[in-house]
């Protein structure tokens, strides 16, 4: 009689030992990374373009992964919005990315935002965001000297442009972070010389 108690035991105690083995195992594994989804660029991406949804795609990414300002939702909600720099495939998408979006923190203390038409379709090659520029201006009947107006501009976007309908007169623009009183003299500058970047090494 024990010794058939004794045998019907023996199966219920090694399961009873692989379940405590499994427990043992199961709570010395690390627990999942918790994860986001953020937006990330479907593919290369030039400054200056005009997202759309295909522009993008969700991905997770763990916590430790994420980039100050990463950007969450549908592709849809940052449609229509201008790329301030260019990106890699599968680059985080950040706030500081966007014009239309960008924080206050992102331009230099002191300084605006203002936009500015260049004379010659060909400086856009010259041109990238986060890139300090000299603007010339200079009189298109050439009885004036040109000048220097605005000195160590900072580049913030270089919106695309139809390159179709670009042309000397109604050249390609660029946005600016400029002291503000610089921004004045810019706009009295457009309305009655032309303007030309000076890149710098």
């Amino acid at each position: 009689m024990r010794r058939a108690v004794l045998a019907k035991r023996r199966p219920l105690a090694a399961v009873a030992a692989a379940l405590a083995v499994l427990t043992a195992v199961s709570a010395a594994r690390p627990p999942a990374p918790v994860t986001e989804p953020i937006l990330v660029a479907a593919h290369d991406l030039r400054a200056g373009t005009t997202l759309a949804a295909e522009d993008l795609r969700v991905v997770e990414r763990t916590r430790e992964e994420l980039p100050a300002g990463a950007l969450h939702g549908a592709a849809t909600t940052v449609a229509g919005q201008t790329l301030t720099g260019a990106m890699r495939a599968g680059e985080p998408l950040t706030d500081w990315r966007l014009l239309e979006s960008l924080p206050a923190d992102a331009v230099p203390a002191g300084q605006v935002l203002t936009s500015v038409r260049l004379a010659d379709p060909a400086a856009l090659v010259l041109l990238e965001a986060g890139r300090r520029i000299d603007l010339v201006a200079a009189d298109p009947t050439g009885e004036v000297p040109a000048t220097v107006v605005a000195f160590d501009a900072l580049v913030v976007a270089v919106p695309q442009t139809d390159e179709a309908a670009v042309g000397v007169v109604d050249g390609p623009v660029v946005v600016l972070a400029v002291p503000a009183e610089t921004a004045v003299e810019l706009a009295d500058a457009a309305v009655r010389w032309v303007l030309s970047p000076v890149v710098g090494p």
